[in-house]
Formats: C-alpha cells, structure tokens, sequence
C-alpha cells in the first residue's frame, strides 16, 4: 500500500506521506509498518481506517477531507476523525512516512566504504566442485556449476585465505567464514587445513573467528564432530523434510534416497550441536507439504528450520501456489508461537530472524553482488562477486593467481529501482535477489512478480509474529530475543 501526498509544511518544507506503509492486525490490534524507516507502530482503529484510505483520500487536500469525512462519520464524530487527521499530520511532519529511498543511501555507504581498501566481509570458499547428490533443482549443475568436477588444493586455499588476511579490517569483533561446495565435506583435507590455518593467523586478534558451513548431511565422522565442535562451527543441513519428497528431489548418484542416511547423522550430530539448524528446499509440487516437513524434522530433533522456494526458469508460480505458501508460513508462525510459550526449543527460523532483524533494523543492504560483501573463492582460485553466478564469465572478477587481484576495486554500483522505491517491503528484501531476478526478467536489477510475492508473504508473517510477541508476551519476547 503507498500514498505520497504534499502540501507545504513548517518553514516551506513539504509534507508528505511519501513512504509504502502496510496495515495489518494482530491479536485484536491495529499496526502500520513504515516501508522507509522499518519503524512498526501500533495505532488506532480510526486512524487504521485513515490511512487505508489514504491512497484515495489526500489528507491534505481540503476536499478530500470533506468526501473522507463522510465516508467515516457513520463510524466516528467528527471531531475524532479530525483529531486523528491532524495526529497523523503532526506526526508526518517529525518523519513518519516521510522518507523514501533509505535503501540506496546504505548501499551507496557500503559501496563508497570499500574506498579506504580494508574488507569486513565473509572469507567464502567452495571447497569441493563435486557432489555425491544429484538434487533436481541444484543451481550448481550437481556442484560442477557447468565445468569439470574438482576439489580446492592445500595451496589454493592457502592463498585465498592469505588473499582475505591481507585485506581485512582488524578491527572487526566476528570474523565469518564460510565453506561451501558442492558438497564441502567431500573435501576434509583442505577443510581441516583451511581451519588450521585461518586459527594461526587469526590467533593474535581480539575478535572471533564465526565458521558456517552448509552440507548435506550424507558425510560425517567422528573428527569432523570434533572439528565442528571445537570450532564452534554453524552447521547447516539441507533436508527437504518428508522422506519421499526429499529422496524424490535430493537422490545420491546412483539414484537411491539419501534420506535414511541424513537422518543417521542428524541423531549423531544432535549428540553433540543445539540448537542445530536445517534448510528445506521447496520447489512448487510440495508447497502445501511444508508445515508437515518442518514438524517431521523438529521430530528428528533439528531446532531451527529455515526454507526457501526454489526459483528456476521451470518452476513457474501462480496466484494459487502463493496462497497455499502464505497459509502455510502461517501455520508454521501459530506453531512457533506456540513452541516458544512452551519453551519447547523448534522454531521455523526464517521468522524469528526476520522478527529480530524488525526489531533491531537490521535492513537487507548486504547483498555480496551490490557491495563487498564476500569474497569468493572456487577451488580453482577463481574469484566471483556472488555464490550463485559462478561459472558465469560475466561475473568472475579474477583468479587468485592474478599478481593485480583487486576485489575491492571490482564493485558493482546499486541502480535505483523504481517499482521497489514504492514497496512497503523494500528494506527488507533490498530489490531482491540479482541472481532470482535474472531467471526470470533477465535482468538483476528487475525483481520478478514471483520474488516480490514469496518475500511480502514472509515480511508480513513476520511482522504479525512480531506484533504478537510484543502484546500477548512482551516480557517473554525481551527473555528470548535478549531484547533490552
């Protein structure tokens, strides 16, 4: 929903309800959720009604505010229908709804940040371009990414992370570093090196080192849970929850399930990791499946369930799929709810995360093709700007072994957006994902009507879960969250 009106305001400043809003209730309440500060408010059922109707009805035009009179007395006086006119316009004029573009003001600081040659980003290497899956939707060609299959060298690694030191700001407090693949645990050698390493290096620094990687789940020994645990790694499994689905869409090679074996290692890994988080891959058959898979792994014992639509130029969605998806995110978000009043340790994460990101307004500016976010490291040392775009020349920005390697210098300018300059969504979802978008307009810049549909869905269920938090248990929302 969007309004921008103006007239003139204090001292020849022009008021106006520039920013995308969203109404919404919850919980027998009414909020609107600012699209260009991120501030959520809880406001009256009058001035709900008003500013629903601002898109039509200029509250600032003497006669629209005659016929919005009109329309609302049957309901309220008069007089209330002024006094809450007159609050919003006050209110407007000290900033609410009145910024637009927040956005690409914080893109633009990171872009020019990169200037003073210090990185504070994630260290990103795919360890293994090989994969013991062939899962039917892998954006990764079945972890080649279109090239031959190989795994990163001792001295290729070395190099990348020296590569990462050298640029780092040594101020930072977290330090991230992620592997990735193919499947990474088909390379355990280089992996064990590369944490060796990166702990020699990082051992004379205050801040932490935060390790992340994302497998699937069919490889596990003894010293990788030693490696995991005294690291402190965050590991993340991709399983797509019911047994049939997931053998259907992630078989081994030979074509057999790997479902059986995944859920051998999660018991194992469950000895030794809470909470431990997963990754539902759904493609567009099993949306009205989801809620039943996250509760099958929740009985397998992972804590924190995330999920994320499969976007490929053959998964096309209609208006139905995404009914059937927001039904289901709200159902995951009552049972959530549910699970953190009775302190039971299951939670579909997606929502939490975004709920604290509200809370804290942490926006979606971070995007590693958009600025330094990362830098990125196949195991042949080639160096990419995203994750999802290697093996596209466009995108490779260098090999390791290039004596004049500048990946500070290779940035990518953010453009202005003018759809997404008028969504409500916006600072949570930073026009979109580049990669998601090229499947389906052909262009990064332009987010597709199928990005814009799954990520209000979600923003809106997170907010409503927020809301909630803060008026039926504001007290165990401080507790859980660590909010102050």
């Amino acid at each position: 929903m969007r309004t921008e009106q103006a007239v003139a305001g204090p001292e020849g400043r022009a008021a106006t309800l520039a920013s995308p809003f969203l109404t919404f209730t919850e919980s027998g309440e009414y909020f609107v959720f600012d699209g260009s500060s991120g501030v959520m408010s809880r406001i009256g059922k009058l001035v709900y009604d008003i500013l629903n109707l601002s898109p039509i009805y200029d509250i600032y035009g003497e006669e629209d505010l005659v016929k919005l009179r009109e329309l609302l007395t049957p309901k309220y006086a008069e007089a209330e229908i002024d006094e809450a006119v007159g609050a919003i316009q006050d209110f407007n004029r000290q900033g609410f709804l009145e910024h637009k573009h927040k956005i690409y003001e914080l893109f633009d600081e990171k872009y020019e940040s990169a200037q003073n040659g210090y990185f504070g980003g994630c260290l990103w290497l795919n360890l293994s371009h090989d994969c013991n899956l062939r899962c039917t939707y892998c954006f990764g060609n079945g972890g080649d990414y279109g090239h031959s299959r190989m795994l990163m060298t001792r001295e290729t690694a070395k190099a990348c992370i020296d590569y990462w030191y050298a640029h780092l700001n040594r101020d930072q407090k977290l330090f991230d570093v992620a592997f990735f693949g193919g499947e990474p645990l088909m390379n355990q050698e280089v992996l064990f090196f590369a944490v060796e390493y990166i702990n020699q290096l990082m051992s004379g620094h205050s801040g932490r080192v935060r390790y992340n990687i994302t497998t699937n789940g069919t490889i596990l020994n003894d010293k990788l849970l030693r490696l995991f645990k005294d690291n402190d790694f965050l590991v993340s499994i991709s399983i797509d929850g019911i047994e049939k689905i997931h053998n259907r869409n992630r078989p081994f090679a030979s074509g057999r399930g790997s479902f059986g074996r995944i859920l051998q290692n999660i018991a194992e890994l469950k000895r030794e990791f809470s909470p431990l988080s997963s990754q539902i891959t759904v493609r567009k058959r099993d949306i009205p499946f989801l809620t039943p898979s996250v509760e099958m792994l929740w009985e397998a014992g992972v804590n924190r369930v995330h999920s994320n639509l499969v976007f490929h130029e053959d998964e096309i969605y209609e208006y139905e799929d995404f009914a059937e998806y927001e039904q289901q995110i709200g159902r995951l978000a009552a049972m959530t709810f549910a699970n953190i009043m009775d302190d039971k340790p299951y939670t579909y994460h997606g929502l939490v995360r975004l709920a604290g990101r509200i809370h804290k307004k942490k926006f979606s500016d971070s995007c590693f093709l958009w600025q330094n976010g990362a830098f990125i490291f196949t195991p042949e040392g080639d160096a990419y700007r995203c994750y999802r775009y290697i093996g596209n020349p466009e995108y490779k920005l260098g090999s390791i072994q290039d004596s004049g390697l500048a990946l500070l210098d290779n940035r990518f300018k953010k453009e202005r957006v003018s759809k997404c300059s008028a969504c409500w969504a916006q600072l949570y979802c930073g026009d979109g994902c580049a990669y998601e978008n090229e499947i389906y307009t052909g262009d990064p810049e332009v987010p597709a009507e199928a990005w814009c549909a799954k990520t209000k869905i979600m923003l809106k269920q997170s907010l409503k879960f927020y809301a909630r938090m803060q008026v039926e248990c504001p007290e165990k929302a401080k507790q859980y969250f660590n909010w102050s």
